[in-house]
């Protein structure tokens, strides 16, 4: 989905607010609503619950490699 489909579904959910005029540039700024934010807050605790669920009985060492992982598989594609 390109960028200007997903801003406009975020600004007519309320979600996002488009500055009318840009402070340099052309770049115009865009910001969360109250509503925006309350929503980002909502889904980062969902995900912070769920993180803690799915390593839940990992010993500290299988989550650090767990964690680097996904790392070492991007340099092997670079």
């Amino acid at each position: 989905m390109a960028l200007p489909r997903v801003l406009a579904g975020l600004t007519t959910a309320g979600l996002v607010s488009v500055a009318d005029r840009p402070k340099t540039g052309r770049a115009r700024p865009i910001s969360l609503t109250p509503a925006g934010r309350t929503l980002l807050d909502q889904a980062h605790t969902i995900v912070l619950e769920t993180e803690e669920r799915m390593l839940a009985g990992l010993p500290p060492g299988e989550v650090r490699r767990l964690a680097a992982l996904p790392t070492a598989c991007a340099e092997n594609l670079s």
